[in-house]
């Protein structure tokens, strides 16, 4: 079923709250060839190689959903016209590209559509439709939010968000001369993994060392929202007299909801994760994947 989509802009106020706690370090001396099964378990996973200055292509938000036939603009204006129609408490609320919704509303009102959906021949009454057409959904309610933390500057979050809205996302390695390992190269938690890196090696007479440990990167509000806490290795190497670095950091991405709920203040935006993070990660909308990124250093 197409409709004519009628897009209407809504400004959002957000406001950017900069978490500046302590870093905790905790770093450790590894055997030659030993690693944790933490780091051996990401670096043996397969990942597809970014080196450039975006992510990776972003999805088209204009695609057609060919496993329900539609877009994702007719399907959020079908479903928003649905909620009108449904909810009494939501009585005056003109049509926009998600439908904010009572937290205890939105399963009820979800689950509903999928079956109106179902009964009413927009899509095939059977079990594949009905899960790919929920999917679909709520994919399409947080591409809003990408949109907006895009729009905010918040260009890692949004980028890393918009590649787990898909199937089979790919895991995704940062080379050192992407941005987003120059962010987190600019970083105070960086710095100070190398400060602790200069202590361990501080009067020693070595030229190889290997550290691993876990920090929390949450400087700006960016690396909250993209990584926060990770694991990371170091490999240190010194020549002529001088120590190079490779440090890289690994994470498992996965849609934080308490962290997105903290950040922002919106309360548009706060019901949207309330009403679709958990459902979007009971019925795998949102997919997790691995990230590494590499940055060097040298001292």
């Amino acid at each position: 079923m197409k409709r004519e989509f009628v897009a209407k802009v809504m400004a959002w106020g957000v406001a950017v709250s900069m978490l500046w706690n302590p870093v905790a370090v905790f770093a450790a001396e590894f055997d030659e060839g030993f690693e944790e099964n933490y780091v051996e378990e990401f670096e043996d996973e397969e990942y597809v190689e970014v080196s450039d200055q975006t992510v990776i292509e972003e999805q088209d938000d204009e695609a057609f959903v060919e496993s329900i036939g539609m877009t994702d603009e007719e399907l959020l204006d079908l479903y928003n016209d649905y909620v009108e129609s449904n909810s009494s408490s939501n009585t005056g609320l003109k049509k926009r590209s998600f439908m904010v919704l009572e937290e205890d509303n939105s399963a009820k009102l979800l689950n509903g559509f999928v079956e109106y959906a179902a009964m009413n021949g927009i899509i095939r009454n059977n079990a594949a439709q009905k899960d790919s057409l929920k999917v679909s959904l709520i994919r399409a309610q947080f591409k809003a939010v990408v949109a907006l933390s895009k729009g905010v500057g918040y260009s890692t979050a949004s980028a890393l968000l918009d590649h787990s809205l898909q199937n089979k996302p790919s895991n995704l390695a940062y080379s050192p001369n992407s941005k987003f390992a120059a962010q987190i190269a600019e970083s105070r938690e960086c710095e100070a993994i190398v400060g602790d890196f200069k202590k361990q090696v501080e009067g020693l007479d070595i030229t190889e060392k290997i550290i691993t440990g876990s920090t929390t990167l949450n400087s700006t509000t960016d690396l909250h929202l993209s990584y926060n806490k990770v694991s990371y290795k170091v490999a240190g190497k010194k020549v002529d007299g001088q120590w190079k670095l490779a440090i890289t950091f690994f994470d498992r991405y996965d849609f934080e909801v308490q962290a997105w709920k903290n950040t922002m203040t919106s309360s548009d935006i706060v019901k949207i994760v309330n009403n679709y993070a958990a459902y979007a990660q009971e019925n795998g909308a949102i997919v997790p994947y691995d990230i590494k990124i590499t940055v060097e250093k040298s001292f």
